[in-house]
């Protein structure tokens, strides 16, 4: 596998696990909160999108070997990922909310214009179908 192919697969599978300092018990709060923390993913707003983590939250990047644990390695890799994709950005798409659970489906995309993960910049544009979920 190349290394675009690399960053392509990277970026293809990001389960994501919130832990939330907010209470929501309704849909629509839980939906409100995915929403806030997507409009902060779009502007790299590493402070606001760190008050959706927990300190002790897990964030379980399906490529990584192990999960990211706590709220200071999950900044860090949100930085690299800034760093190494400085258009990175996601679309809307289909939110699903029941219980504690969200669901998003939707498409991420940037240009590997910086180096990330240790891989150098390929100044290639990646775009793809996404899943996040929420808890």
């Amino acid at each position: 596998m190349n290394k675009l192919m690399t960053v392509c697969a990277v970026l293809l599978f990001v389960p994501l696990v919130v832990c939330t300092q907010a209470t929501a018990q309704e849909p629509s709060e839980l939906i409100a909160i995915a929403d806030a923390y997507e409009k902060a993913l779009n502007a790299h707003d590493l402070d606001t999108m760190m008050f959706n983590w927990a300190d002790d939250a897990v964030y379980d990047f399906v490529p990584s070997p192990v999960p990211i644990s706590g709220k200071e390695g999950i900044r860090a890799f949100f930085a690299d990922l800034f760093e190494g994709f400085p258009d990175f950005s996601t679309t809307d798409g289909r939110v699903l909310a029941a219980s504690n659970i969200v669901v998003v489906e939707h498409s991420v995309g940037g240009t590997h214009l910086g180096k990330w993960q240790g891989i150098p910049p390929t100044g290639n544009v990646t775009s793809m179908p996404h899943i996040d979920i929420y808890e």
